[in-house]
């Protein structure tokens, strides 16, 4: 459009800095808006017939670039009036097709538009060894992501042009070949070359990728030489955060004043493995039918449940989504050899519509978040995890950080209803902190939750203390008047008021021995399992409680009347590992937009657990991802 010489684009191109390149052939006319008729050629000026303001709207008008091109050549006044900086030409054409540019002034339209489209037609492979040519392709696709929704002088944009060019490879050719390199430099060493924009960018655009139905997902090539297992289970690796210290560093030191790093390579592995998996296709990326969940993603879709984009500026503050769908992968028994891990990469293979509860199934994600440290939804248990105290930052009043409490139902594969009640589907626990921004991209938080099973005998001591002998199992109770009219305290949180609050504001101020808690009163007079037997028999019971009947259940066995009635028990601080069948921390990254976040996740326990409170290597580890 403006010259082919690739030299255009040296190693000293910045694109956040002011330009220098000297792509208009008119150049030292552009110094003056209104020149002076060209006294050489005899008869008429064309600007004296055609005023300046006719001209640029005649070249607003002109939609194809080659044919701007030509207009300009037509005669230098026609090239006078379009290439001026202070023509309304680039800021009609720049935002005809993008987001407004951040950028210092008005005159800068002219630079920004011609060096985009520039850089974007001559868009470069990262196959090989990074070159300017390299750079300058992901610093404009870091402004396109920057720029989204960015309005600096009108209301708030509900569409981004930015995003509609970038999802269709009709639009966007150059991200094909940018979705379509698993690495930087991927053809230089096995799985490339680290670049931390590269992968940014990457984990950014995962939506176009991870759904099943995206022209991305069916176009570009995905492999299973796109990510190492070993990254993605840690086989025979030892256990390792997504977001970790240096291993130099003193174990001792406090969260804030370590070195800790989000590992974006260990997520863009996470994320090709998922964009493999999830957008498999029997007919489309492999030849042979292999073990995927693509077949969970398409009926995800099916449901309104899939991968999307963001949908405000990615400098915005991103609330946590109450609800979510994914996966996780394991592999179970654990391979003993790496071959075979390759080989029986996850357990899909299970994935199977007819057999309903023995499949692997996805998960919905239903859960509230709060700002505040008071109500307990971070358990001392979970909280003082070593591999998870010595990389979460202390929360304080400026820290940021979210805390949330829900359920995490399996979904049934059918069109019938959740495999399990609500009320015996698993809990989650969890803590959200804000991350510093990576490669200029803000917006990534990491977030640490627990996935746990009560135990059947927690789960009836939850029943018994909300339902006295004799009575409606619920008549203490008022769900519905205390979801919907909750007591609000001065930050504008619900107060949760439950049976044992209740207990302790009337023994307030009489002198009398402590009496034993409530809750473990409860649990203590349930028959304890100490066999299989009376496992069994404490399930069975379970089965058979009057209150569970029913597919889903009570309408009023919601995630929050589930936590009112566990609160009952005991406050939600005092979850302890005895209540506890078993557990799951997942670990990972929100990634900016708040719509979709991955990780790693691994079997948790007691103290008494080998290696602290994580199990030994590649038992239980494997990857997962949510969309909301």
């Amino acid at each position: 459009m403006f010259g082919d010489d690739e030299s255009e684009l040296s190693d000293n191109i910045s694109l956040t800095s002011s330009m220098d390149i000297d792509m208009d052939p008119f150049a030292s006319n552009t110094n003056t808006a209104h020149p002076k008729p060209d006294t050489a050629v005899e008869g008429f000026s064309i600007q004296y017939l055609l005023p300046l303001e006719i001209v640029e709207l005649i070249a607003i008008r002109i939609a194809d670039d080659a044919d701007l091109m030509n207009f300009v050549l037509t005669c230098k006044d026609f090239a006078t009036a379009t290439v001026l900086e202070k023509s309304t030409v680039w800021r009609t054409r720049f935002l005809a097709r993008y987001d407004h540019p951040i950028i210092e002034g008005p005159y800068e339209f002219r630079v920004a538009y011609q060096l985009r489209e520039l850089v974007l037609r001559k868009f470069p492979s990262f196959a090989s060894i990074g070159t300017a040519r390299s750079r300058a392709a992901l610093e404009v696709l870091r402004d396109m992501v920057l720029e989204t929704y960015h309005s600096p002088h009108g209301p708030k944009r509900t569409r981004s042009r930015n995003l509609e060019v970038l999802s269709s490879p009709k639009s966007a050719p150059y991200m094909e070949e940018f979705l379509s390199s698993p690495f930087f430099a991927y053809d230089v060493v096995p799985y490339g070359k680290q670049n931390g924009l590269f992968a940014a960018l990457q984990l950014v655009f995962s939506h176009l990728v991870l759904h099943p139905s995206s022209d991305f997902a069916v176009e570009t090539k995905a492999s299973r030489d796109n990510y190492d297992l070993k990254i993605i289970y840690l086989y025979a690796l030892p256990l390792r955060t997504i977001y970790y210290a240096r291993e130099s560093q003193v174990q001792d030191i406090e969260p804030q004043k370590r070195d800790l790093r989000l590992d974006l390579e260990a997520l863009l592995h996470i994320r090709n493995f998922w964009n493999g998996h999830l957008a498999y296709n029997a007919t489309g990326l492999y030849t042979n039918p292999v073990p995927t969940y693509g077949e969970m993603a398409r009926m995800l879709v099916r449901r309104n449940h899939a991968p999307r984009a963001w949908d405000r500026a990615i400098q915005e503050p991103a609330e946590v989504q109450a609800h979510w769908h994914g996966h996780y992968s394991c592999t179970h028994p654990t391979p003993r050899y790496i071959t075979d891990i390759e080989e029986h990469q996850t357990c899909a293979e299970d994935w199977m519509l007819q057999y309903g509860k023995d499949g692997v199934h996805p998960l919905t994600l239903d859960l509230q978040a709060t700002n505040s440290t008071q109500r307990g939804w971070w358990p001392p248990i979970f909280a003082t995890i070593p591999i998870v105290e010595s990389t979460t930052p202390h929360a304080d009043a400026d820290s940021g950080h979210v805390y949330i409490r829900g359920i995490a139902p399996f979904l049934s594969p059918t069109s019938h209803p959740d495999m399990y009640p609500a009320y015996k589907s698993l809990r989650v626990r969890g803590v959200i902190h804000p991350l510093p921004a990576q490669k200029e991209i803000p917006g990534w938080r990491r977030i640490v939750m627990v996935m746990y099973q009560p135990t059947p005998r927690y789960l009836l001591a939850v029943l018994d203390v909300n339902s006295p002998e004799n009575d409606d199992p619920f008549d203490q109770i008022e769900p519905i008047a205390a979801l919907e009219a909750p007591n609000m305290n001065q930050e504008g949180v619900a107060e949760q008021s439950t049976a044992f609050d209740q207990m302790q504001a009337q023994d307030q101020g009489q002198p009398q021995p402590q009496p034993q808690n409530p809750a473990q009163m409860v649990i203590d007079d349930a028959v304890p399992a100490s066999s299989e037997e009376e496992e069994k028999a404490m399930r069975e019971e379970l089965e058979a409680r009057e209150e569970l009947k029913g597919p889903l259940g009570p309408a009023y066995l919601t995630r929050d009347f589930i936590a009112e009635m566990e609160d009952n028990l005991h406050p939600p601080e005092e979850i302890a590992w005895e209540d506890i069948g078993y557990a799951y921390i997942y670990e990972g990254v929100i990634i900016p937009g708040g719509k979709i976040m991955m990780g790693r996740h691994w079997r948790c326990g007691p103290p008494t657990v080998v290696d602290g409170f994580e199990l030994g290597n590649g038992v239980d580890r494997g990857p997962w991802v949510f969309w909301c």
